[in-house]
């Protein structure tokens, strides 16, 4: 839910008892109004059949705008009406330009001309701006380190690419990570501070740099911004690094990592396979269309 920090759009429909029986304590009966009101961007009923597409695209664009959960709650009698002839009604969800103020990028240029090991950390909120992280990383020479829901939007393509980290990441991620003296984080909240550097477990707020929302209090160095906006009007006041000791070092290590994992991709002995032979052997035969998850 919205609480989970993933700020991921989602629809969710919950059944409810069919509209003779609400208010009556019927068995089945949730009032779902408060069971969800504090986690979800949008809650509401849909009361009659010629409500359904106006409330279902009220709840997609809320879900959409807001970044969270919204909730449709259908009862059991309206899903099995007959769709209603509405007025064709369609989302619009507006893509305003947001960056921090000018004032604001020359105190995190400035911070980060004060940094001598730069890495970069980047999140799920990097979408659509791949090419300006990879940009901004080898003008800072510095290594990139991803969120696995920021995998997609950063690691291809990408020479300063170094991994994972927190508990399901690489070495070379991790240590990228807890060996810099300046951390800029983009686009993602990542909550187990005791993946951060040492100073940064003590004061979060001190390397942190999020141009993402409002930062809570006591963070006052997060930034809020587009990402792909952010860093367009922050590479011309970043000077061109050219020691790239500390950036070589990370990236040296995780191909390093890379090829220890894939010596593991072999079948096992006595019938026991690894995961990632498995996981190997799926991502060879698996249709290039297939999604595939675990839980």
């Amino acid at each position: 839910m919205r609480r989970t920090g993933n700020r991921a759009p989602v629809i969710l429909i919950a059944s409810q008892v069919v509209r003779r029986e609400l208010g009556f304590d019927f068995i089945q009966e949730v009032n779902f109004q408060d069971v969800y009101r504090g986690c979800s961007v949008f809650c509401e009923m849909i009361l009659t059949p010629d409500q359904a597409l106006r409330k279902t695209v009220m709840a997609c664009q809320a879900a959409i705008s807001k970044r969270g959960v919204a909730v449709l709650i259908v009862p059991v009698d309206i899903a099995d009406s007959d769709a209603a002839g509405e007025p064709l009604f369609s989302i619009h969800v507006n893509k305003p330009v947001i960056r921090p103020s000018d004032e604001d990028l020359d105190r995190i240029a400035d911070m980060l001309a004060e940094g001598t090991n730069i890495t970069i950390y980047a999140g799920s909120g990097c979408v659509d701006a791949h090419d300006e992280v990879v940009e901004l990383a080898e003008r800072l020479k510095a290594p990139v380190a991803h969120t696995s829901r920021g995998k997609d939007q950063i690691e291809y393509d990408n020479p300063n690419n170094v991994g994972m980290t927190g508990v399901i990441g690489t070495e070379s991620g991790y240590h990228a990570i807890l060996n810099c003296d300046t951390l800029l984080l983009l686009g993602t909240d990542f909550a187990w501070r005791q993946f951060l550097p040492g100073p940064c477990q003590d004061h979060p707020s001190r390397y942190r740099l999020d141009p993402h929302r409002p930062a809570p209090p006591g963070q006052s160095r997060r930034m809020v911004g587009n990402i792909k906006d952010t860093i367009q009007a922050l590479l011309p006041r970043v000077a061109q690094r050219e020691d790239a000791t500390f950036l070589n070092t990370y990236v040296e290590r995780h191909q390093k990592a890379l090829k220890a994992q894939a010596g593991r991709a072999t079948p096992g002995h006595r019938g026991k396979n690894s995961g990632q032979y498995l996981t190997s052997i799926i991502d060879r035969l698996a249709n290039h269309r297939c999604f595939v998850c675990s839980r």
